[in-house]
């Protein structure tokens, strides 16, 4: 698509964002103010920040894996549930299930001919994201859900 630049402030202004240009450079600085600033982070545990960075570290870790041919299938699978965490809200019995499967990790990184190392992470996230996923009142809530439309009362008329 081929905005005009008024086009973009106004689709930007519809979704109550400003629209700003910032160097690259000062991007990190940008996103902590944001992160800091947004509602949800002070009700955040000391658990579920450390859970968040080890995650964070864990997808680093991974990132690297991609290059290797034979283990797309679970390098996948791995980023997939470490995504799927930011909906939980993590404990501190998960934060070291997260680094058990990060050290696994760690290991098959310096044999990438045994897999057995990122199998056996990745059976670790699967179990830990099945039973968050199944325990009751796991998942994090950041912001209520809004409907896309909603009917006046004049217009059922």
């Amino acid at each position: 698509v081929d905005l005009r630049l008024s086009s973009l402030i106004g689709l930007s202004r519809a979704l109550d964002l400003e629209l700003t240009l910032v160097p690259r450079k000062a991007m990190p600085a940008v996103k902590s103010i944001v992160r800091s600033s947004e509602p949800h982070s002070s009700g955040i545990s000391r658990d579920m920040r450390a859970a968040m960075q080890e995650v964070k570290r864990f997808q680093d870790a991974i990132a690297s894996l991609s290059q290797v041919q034979k283990a797309t299938t679970e390098v996948s699978q791995l980023q997939r549930y470490l995504h799927d965490f930011a909906h939980f809200i993590l404990t501190a019995t998960d934060l070291e299930s997260i680094r058990e499967a990060n050290k696994a990790i760690q290991v098959f990184k310096n044999n990438e001919e045994n897999m057995g190392p990122l199998r056996q992470a990745l059976a670790q996230l699967r179990d830990l994201r099945n039973n968050l996923a199944h325990s009751f009142g796991a998942t994090l809530e950041l912001e209520p859900i809004k409907p896309a439309y909603s009917l006046d009362e004049d217009d059922n008329g």
